[in-house]
């Protein structure tokens, strides 16, 4: 069974998948491995119950909050202030990519922290997991499974109901892309436009609903 880790890996060297976390995270507030950690949980058809990812939020606000935004803020000041020349300029870049690396680890450290909780939950609740993907003509159940995933994010990312305007479309243009980048590997013919538009449907039912 494929490791969050792993998982992760794989789906982040999409280039579109790439863009569309760091407009979340630097956009939404979006923590990317508690992103990823949804759709691994989806991958394995494992659903996150409302307690478990009110716990996964709290790992990842502190990871977030203690280290990996703070390594990332003095990467990103440290790229804006780079020497260009000279053995000042060798030891500034040498400092930046150290940086860069253990902020790299702090997130598979949170990553991992993340499974543990999840693999608990299974336990616990005795889930049994299979991973897959169901037949590929069959629409509705990928769009029950599409709905699935969509349900996981809103808990984990409630304030997302509460984007308006431009951040709300670039929020839901970007996890589109995400979700269609999980997805398309068991079922190529969704496309991104009706997959927006089922994003879009979604939100509108959870607003009316009230959940």
């Amino acid at each position: 069974m494929i490791s969050l880790w792993t998982f992760a890996c794989k789906l982040y060297s999409d280039s579109l998948v790439k863009n569309a976390c760091l407009t979340l995270q630097d956009n939404c507030a979006i923590s990317v491995p508690l992103l990823l950690t949804c759709c691994w949980a989806s991958h394995r058809f494992q659903p996150i119950a409302l307690n478990t990812a009110a716990a996964l939020q709290q790992c990842a606000a502190q990871w977030e909050g203690g280290c990996i935004q703070p390594l990332r803020q003095l990467r990103r000041e440290m790229k804006g202030k780079l020497f260009t020349a000279g053995d000042d300029g060798v030891a500034w870049n040498y400092a930046r990519e150290q940086i860069k690396a253990i902020e790299l680890s702090a997130e598979q450290s949170l990553l991992q922290t993340l499974e543990r909780s999840m693999q608990q939950e299974c336990i616990e609740l005795d889930i049994d997991i299979k991973t897959g993907y169901f037949n590929e003509d069959d629409k509705q159940a990928a769009f029950l499974w599409i709905d699935r995933l969509l349900s996981d994010i809103h808990q984990c990312f409630p304030h997302i109901m509460q984007l308006t305007g431009t951040a709300k479309d670039m929020a839901h243009g970007a996890i589109a892309q995400i979700v269609l980048a999980v997805i398309h590997a068991g079922h190529p013919q969704i496309q991104y436009d009706a997959l927006l538009i089922h994003v879009n449907g979604y939100r509108l039912q959870r607003l009316v609903s009230g959940h």
